[in-house]
């Protein structure tokens, strides 16, 4: 199986159209399916705990962060 092939099964597996998010780079990466599958308890987590409304918050880093935690994982 090619690489785009398996991309685009990944994508589909994860409930995303492979061309949208790939749109711009032709590549679905590790990333762009973590995202797609943690986006929205993350928000929410850092809502209830009032994280996201500190004036240093930085939602990229915390994304960054918590992905690097998840590939350590």
């Amino acid at each position: 199986m090619n690489g785009r092939a398996n991309d685009e099964m990944l994508a589909e597996e994860c409930g995303l159209d492979y061309d949208e998010y790939t749109a711009d780079d032709n590549t679905l990466t590790e990333y762009d399916v973590w995202f797609h599958e943690n986006e929205e308890a993350i928000l929410i987590e850092l809502a209830e705990s009032g994280a996201d409304r500190e004036s240093d918050f930085n939602l990229e880093a915390e994304f960054d962060k918590r992905f690097q935690q998840y590939l350590a994982s």
